[in-house]
């Protein structure tokens, strides 16, 4: 049974209505002398003959004019009443609303944030609320808007080479990154894009070193910074190579990063077919090891130079017979051969034939007597000739 109840004989005549809603979120914090406004005024809406005025209305609830300023202050950032008129004591009352908590207020504030940022995941990973509370803070302190936040997001996310990204890591990597940005001072989503892809790698450097190599002073785009992580990701070059590629693009007329591109896609689809020659010459060496880019770049240069792959081969078969293992070993005899003229396989055999045959003659002509190395049994007629007579050598000299 209710503990408070209308009396049969009361009459509903005269009553002034306050929502339920009032009453149950309002109320309970509501200041009392607030309060005490705030209702008078309900009453004083719904009958303008019980209080006339402002002053009239303060003297009744027995407040100072100030007390009752600060009242409808109060209600107004309640957003309950609203001032109509720059005249003083004209106010009028606005619906109850539902009044949400400061945790609802917040949520409801970043809603769609909260909703687009679930968005990015799978539907079985789940947002926490801490990843909410890290993203907003993101806003605050880096004073960004929620589209940077989400760009953020996408650019860790894309970083990721987990099958099924879980949201904890993605936020404490998106995070550190956001703590790095913070060095730049940026503030819309294209900016902090560029930013991430110049901190991803050395490629920025590698880009900023060819514009300089193109005589221009600009900073490198994100397609020219994607570009020179390109070249020294996934084809395996390094900042030497790809400025050493720069000299040329001075063919063209306007030197690019796409003309660059195209020479060192062709420089790497000749690698492939390189890196199982220099694998193979290694084999043939007996060389221990991986093939390395110096290797590749030093391969690429005996075919420049025109030496065809049977040569290099025959090269390494030559090297390996006199005990030199390693790769650089062929660069001096190429160099021999290169000198004569010898490129072809065929030119490099008879080359070396040639070489023999004149140290076979070199020696023949001025050869030593050959020592007769048969061994004799040891017996007393061999040790009396190895004794050396002293005395018979002393006598022979004084005669002399």
């Amino acid at each position: 049974m209710a503990f408070c109840t209308y009396a049969k004989d009361n009459s509903s005549l005269g009553f002034t209505l306050i929502e339920n809603t009032f009453l149950s979120d309002y109320l309970p914090v509501a200041p009392e002398g607030c309060l005490r406004v705030y209702l008078y005024a309900r009453l004083a809406a719904s009958h303008p003959e019980i209080c006339a005025s402002y002053d009239e209305m303060a003297q009744k609830l027995n407040l100072k004019k100030s007390e009752l300023d600060e009242a409808f202050a109060y209600w107004e950032r309640q957003g309950l009443v609203r001032r109509t008129s720059s005249v003083e004591g004209l106010f009028e009352i606005l619906p109850v609303e539902r009044r949400v908590s400061p945790e609802e207020e917040e949520y409801l504030t970043y809603s769609d944030l909260n909703r687009d940022l679930q968005s990015l995941f799978p539907a079985d990973c789940t947002l926490r609320p801490q990843q909410y509370e890290t993203a907003r803070d993101w806003m605050d302190i880096g004073r960004i808007d929620q589209e940077c936040v989400m760009t953020l997001i996408r650019w860790t996310l894309g970083r990721s080479k987990a099958a099924k990204p879980r949201p904890a890591e993605i936020f404490k990597t998106a995070d550190r990154m956001f703590q790095k940005l913070l060095e730049y001072d940026v503030h819309t989503p294209e900016a902090i894009l560029y930013r991430l892809t110049a901190m991803n790698g050395h490629g920025y450097e590698v880009a900023k070193e060819v514009l300089v190599q193109f005589g221009q002073t600009r900073e490198p785009s994100i397609d020219e910074i994607n570009l020179a992580n390109k070249w020294l990701g996934e084809w395996k070059q390094d900042k030497k190579s790809v400025i050493a590629a720069c000299a040329e693009t001075a063919k063209a007329s306007s030197p690019s990063f796409a003309y660059l591109d195209k020479v060192l896609e062709n420089r790497v689809s000749g690698n492939d077919l390189r890196h199982a020659a220099v694998r193979e010459c290694l084999e043939v060496l007996g060389a221990n090891g991986n093939v390395t880019q110096a290797m590749l770049n030093t391969y690429a240069n005996w075919q420049e130079q025109g030496f065809p792959r049977e040569t290099i081969l025959f090269a390494a078969e030559r090297c390996a017979l006199r005990g030199r293992n390693a790769f650089q070993s062929l660069t001096n005899m190429l160099a021999k051969w290169q000198a004569a003229g010898a490129f072809e396989a065929e030119a490099a055999r008879n080359f070396v034939k040639e070489q023999e045959a004149a140290y076979a003659a070199k020696g023949s002509r001025g050869k030593a007597p050959a020592i007769d190395y048969t061994q004799r049994p040891i017996d007393r007629q061999y040790n009396d000739e190895l004794v050396v007579d002293f005395d018979k050598l002393f006598e022979e000299g004084q005669q002399k």
